[in-house]
C-alpha cells in the first residue's frame, strides 16, 4: 500500500472571484468601484463580497477615517477620502430612492416597495419608532400598531 503524502493535512481553499482576499490594500480605483457599487444601490457587506473585501476589512478602513485627520497623518488621506466618497454614494442612492417614492408619477406598489427598501436601508429616519409594551399608554394596551398611531 502506498502511504498518501497529503494524508492528514489541510487543503488549502480554492480561491475565487468575489472571494475575501487577504491583505487587499484600498487605492484610489477600489474605492471608486465600491462607491459606484453602493450609488447603485447595493449593501455595504454585499459590495465588500462582489469586491473581495471582507467586512472586518471594510469596517477597518472606516474606522481607519474616523480615527485620523487628514492633516494629522497624511498615510490615512486616502481611508478618509474613501469614507467621505461612501458617504456620498450611500447619500445619493437614498435621494433617488426618496425623489422615486415622492414623484406622483410612481405606481402604488413600486412606491410602497421603495419605502420598504428606504425604511431597512435608513433605519434612523424612516422608521417609525419601536417602544417597549409598557412604555405605552394604557389605552394602547392590545391595540394593533396601526391603531395606535392613528
Amino acid at each position: 500500500m502506498i502511504d498518501d503524502p497529503n494524508e492528514g493535512r489541510r487543503r488549502k481553499a480554492r480561491k475565487w472571484i468575489g472571494a475575501a482576499a487577504h491583505n487587499l490594500k484600498l487605492d484610489d480605483d477600489l474605492a471608486e468601484r465600491f462607491c459606484e457599487e453602493i450609488a447603485a444601490g447595493l449593501p455595504p457587506e454585499t459590495t465588500a463580497d462582489l469586491l473581495g473585501i471582507s467586512p472586518r476589512t471594510f469596517d477597518r478602513w472606516r474606522n481607519a477615517a474616523r480615527a485620523f485627520d487628514e492633516h494629522e497623518a497624511p498615510e490615512h488621506g486616502l481611508y478618509a477620502r474613501f469614507d467621505s466618497a461612501y458617504r456620498l454614494a450611500r447619500a445619493t442612492f437614498l435621494r433617488g430612492l426618496i425623489r422615486e417614492v415622492t414623484d406622483p408619477r410612481t405606481k402604488p406598489f413600486r412606491a410602497r416597495l421603495l419605502l420598504e427598501i428606504l425604511r431597512r436601508r435608513d433605519r434612523g429616519n424612516w422608521s417609525a419608532p419601536r417602544e417597549a409594551d409598557d412604555a405605552r399608554p394604557d389605552e394602547w394596551a392590545g391595540a394593533t400598531p396601526d391603531a395606535a398611531y392613528l
